[in-house]
């Protein structure tokens, strides 16, 4: 992978929004800033174009905290990290692997006989024109996607069987970092409504259709328009996500917490006027609910992030983190029981606010 970093930056601060960005776990920081400043001794200039990142199919390994030895080169202490202040999103993609998922569901559904829902010749080379724009300039956020490309992705994943619009919601969670795409609105649906309806249609919803959507909701902060799409449904969104603060899906939990460490750099932002402090406590309670009930340590430590940039935004919130949600306590708790010591350090930052 290659690693973007400027001279100006922090190797911390740059070791972090990498490994955030592309869902590796926290123990990896000492690793990635040490590599950083070795390989920029000397040097005078420089930035590199931001990487993608591993399989969001999992079909690759991924790495579980305790699998790599810790590293052993001595460094600075690192720098506080609260509050962030970057927007993260999650876009590790691979678009043909995709578009081939997405041919075969089609060909079953010929099979099958749905050729109702089943795309056409012509939506087929839609498709292609839609993977050819994802892979081509998806992460630099364009504006201008493919004509009929989102519509195309509206139908996997509102028209096609439950079971097969995992793909679909792939495209999309991709899709929204584009103005255009953000900004949907058909008969009184924006594009929260369609992730919802295309994750959520059944009964017991499955956590990997709502993980995608979860990552598109994230990815919505990539633009204005998607931040105030963003903003106006926190209460539709935040209700979702909340009834999943126990699953064990690990994906999904960092997309959840993902998600509010982005509200929570909206809501202390300089440029949020909207935020109510009903938006808050809800993001603490789900927040806390994280911290004290989940163990991956990824998860964990970007739940804190969240709380702790919160924490920055006036008297009002730590009082509600004091008395309400006891977060010192609790925060004292999952640091005394985790080896690592990201999380140790960043809890150390957060009761410092309190």
């Amino acid at each position: 992978m290659k690693l973007p970093y400027n001279l100006s930056q922090n190797p911390y601060e740059a070791a972090t929004k990498f490994i955030t960005t592309n869902e590796l776990p926290i123990s990896y920081l000492d690793q990635v800033a040490n590599f950083i400043i070795t390989n920029t001794q000397g040097a005078t200039v420089g930035a590199s174009q931001q990487t993608s990142g591993p399989d969001a199919w999992g079909t690759e390994n991924r790495y579980r905290p305790g699998d790599a030895p810790a590293p052993t080169t001595s460094l600075p202490p690192a720098p506080k990290m609260l509050p962030q202040k970057d927007y993260l999103n999650i876009l590790v993609a691979r678009p043909p692997a995709i578009e081939k998922k997405i041919l075969e569901l089609n060909a079953e559904l010929i099979k099958s006989g749905s050729k109702d829902v089943a795309l056409n010749p012509e939506e087929t080379k839609i498709l292609a024109g839609v993977r050819q724009f994802l892979e081509a300039v998806v992460v630099k956020k364009s504006s201008s996607p493919v004509d009929g490309g989102l519509e195309l992705v509206i139908k996997l994943v509102t028209q096609w069987p439950y079971k097969d619009r995992m793909p679909g919601l792939d495209l999309l969670r991709l899709l929204v970092v584009s103005p255009d795409a953000a900004s949907f609105s058909h008969r009184d649906q924006n594009i929260i409504d369609v992730f919802l309806a295309g994750a959520t249609e059944t009964d017991s919803p499955a956590e990997n259709h709502v993980m995608m959507a979860v990552r598109g909701f994230g990815n919505l902060f990539e633009t204005a328009e998607g931040r105030r799409v963003a903003l106006a449904n926190f209460d539709k969104i935040s209700s979702t996500v909340k009834t999943f603060v126990a699953s064990t899906n690990r994906n999904l939990l960092v997309a959840i917490s993902t998600l509010f460490i982005n509200y929570a750099v909206l809501f202390t932002s300089e440029l949020s006027t909207d935020t109510s402090f009903e938006h808050v406590l809800s993001c603490l309670d789900v927040l806390t609910k994280i911290i004290e009930k989940q163990k991956d340590s990824e998860v964990v430590y970007r739940a804190l992030v969240a709380l702790g940039t919160l924490l920055t935004l006036d008297d009002e919130a730590k009082g509600a983190a004091r008395d309400v949600y006891d977060v010192k306590a609790l925060v004292g708790r999952v640091s005394g029981a985790t080896v690592d010591k990201r999380i140790k350090e960043i809890g150390k930052e957060v009761v410092g606010l309190l």
